[in-house]
């Protein structure tokens, strides 16, 4: 009797000490799955369209595109809408901008462009001479509202459109900025501008 008694009592302890280590063990939480493109905040894993965080997805008929959107709604869906338009138009006039001025800036040597007019004073007048400028002919490619009630725009410049905005930008910067380019700059010098301009702003 005493035997069965002691066995029961191991019995017991063993059981036990299997139940304590299985309640030791850590418990496991999976990670929400990564995804490419989201809507951020809350809905950080509702997926959302490639071209809301890359929106570069045509470049066969775009030189250059942008996404905008707008979290305003006092003033009904089509004021939203337009507020998401002018988002995205001023981040890709200002990825124009960018290329433009970085591209002078090293073009500088070529053109002949010496001293503080070549430098840091070329690039902070270009700079200042497009603050203003607005990209011609853009185009929506399309629109869409979130799950989070926010307004999403893609738009693109054409590459129909490039030339006409490169020259329009470099007619800025002579009259507004006539140090950050000398002033006898040979036709083919100024295409060759024109030209590295364009392969900055198509990424080449």
């Amino acid at each position: 009797m005493k035997k069965i008694l002691a066995l029961s009592v191991v019995a017991m302890a063993l059981v036990g000490c299997q139940s304590t280590q299985q309640e030791s063990k850590p418990v496991v939480e999976k990670s929400p799955a990564y995804l490419e493109c989201n809507f951020g905040g809350e809905y950080y894993e509702v997926a959302a369209p490639k071209w809301k965080c890359e929106p570069n997805t045509n470049r066969e008929m775009y030189a250059k595109q942008a996404s905008g959107s707008s979290a305003n709604k006092s003033g009904g869906v089509a004021h939203q809408r337009q507020l998401a338009i002018l988002d995205a138009n001023r981040t890709l006039a200002g990825q124009f901008k960018t290329d433009v001025i970085a591209t002078i800036k090293s073009s500088s040597g070529t053109l002949g462009i010496d001293g503080a007019a070549g430098g840091a004073g070329a690039t902070k007048d270009v700079s200042e001479a497009l603050v203003n400028f607005e990209l011609k002919g853009t185009e929506i490619i399309r629109t869409m509202t979130g799950p989070n009630g926010h307004v999403y725009v893609h738009v693109g410049m054409p590459r129909a459109v490039l030339q006409q905005n490169i020259d329009l930008a470099l007619e800025v910067v002579q009259e507004k900025a006539p140090n950050a380019l000398p002033t006898n700059v040979t036709p083919a010098q100024n295409k060759q501008l024109s030209d590295d301009i364009a392969k900055a702003l198509e990424g080449m």
